[in-house]
């Protein structure tokens, strides 16, 4: 999640989710790279809603640097996320 300026975003909608198909969840915004995010500025307001799972992909010293992380996100280094998520619950958005 970064903080991006409109003009190098696009907003979009992201897939729906198991629990409610067919509506979007959360606005998304891309990179000029393409690479699809979420606000934190909307991840901040719209955690608690939808029992939403919050994954940081960094390593352990990476998410206690200055930037500091979102409270109560899951830290699952990126090296380990295909294995972590085989034992998610696939009806909780992430």
């Amino acid at each position: 999640m970064s903080t991006l300026k409109r003009s190098e975003a696009t907003t979009a909608r992201v897939a729906s989710t198991p629990s409610n198909p067919g509506a979007p969840w959360a606005p998304v915004e891309r990179t000029r790279d393409g690479v699809p995010e979420v606000t934190v500025h909307w991840v901040a307001e719209n955690l608690d809603v939808g029992g939403s799972v919050v994954i940081d992909v960094r390593e352990p010293h990476e998410r206690n640097d200055a930037l500091g992380h979102v409270a109560d996100s899951e830290l699952v280094p990126l090296a380990t996320l295909e294995a972590a998520a085989t034992h998610w619950d696939r009806a909780t958005p992430v």
